[in-house]
């Protein structure tokens, strides 16, 4: 997301930068949460409940680090850009 958000246009306003970050990285984001979550969600079915155990945790992990991914991350990139423009600092 960092790689995407250094390739927007730094003259563009800080919504339409996140916009298109988000744009330019979350589908390949999503394809890979997906897969590791179909991955991890088929050891339910093991018939040991380690296995079982291990695999709800690691999809609920998945799930919950793929929410922050698109929802809290980008927020508090967006924050972060609007305090640095406050200050003054054209590193944004």
């Amino acid at each position: 997301m960092l790689t995407a958000w250094h390739r927007t246009d730094k003259n563009m306003d800080i919504p339409k930068r996140t916009a298109t970050m988000i744009q330019e990285s979350a589908h390949s984001m999503t394809i890979t949460s997906l897969t590791n979550m179909i991955s991890f969600g088929t050891g339910v079915f093991s018939s040991t409940l380690a296995l079982q155990t291990f695999a709800i945790y690691s999809t609920a992990a998945n799930a919950i680090c793929y929410f922050y991914q698109l929802v809290i991350f980008p927020a508090l990139l967006t924050l972060t850009a609007y305090r640095e423009c406050r200050k003054g600092n054209d590193s944004v």
